[in-house]
């Protein structure tokens, strides 16, 4: 079987405060959706994420499909600007 890249994530923690990790980017292949992987990508985060207590994303505003998919994983809106909806998720 040939190896097939389904997504990919980049993430990184805050300068300032340790207990806060930033999910940068997140994608799937448009081929792949609905097929779960991005939901296995979100659960991996937080398996991943054992030292570091809240995770933080953004995505546009005009994005429906992720701004839908974020509330479903468990993230709150904290704020929106003009451009980016700015999501949170506090673990433990």
């Amino acid at each position: 079987m040939k190896p097939l890249l389904v997504g990919l994530l980049f993430m990184f923690e805050d300068e300032k405060d340790a207990d806060i990790v930033y999910v940068g980017r997140i994608f799937v292949d448009a081929l792949q959706y609905r097929k779960g992987y991005g939901k296995e990508i979100m659960q991996q985060i937080e398996k991943v994420d054992v030292e570091n207590h809240i995770l933080r994303l953004e995505t546009l505003v005009s994005n429906q499909r992720t701004n839908s998919f974020y509330p479903k994983c468990g993230y709150e809106e904290m704020y929106r600007d003009e451009e980016s909806v700015y999501y949170q998720k506090v673990l433990g």
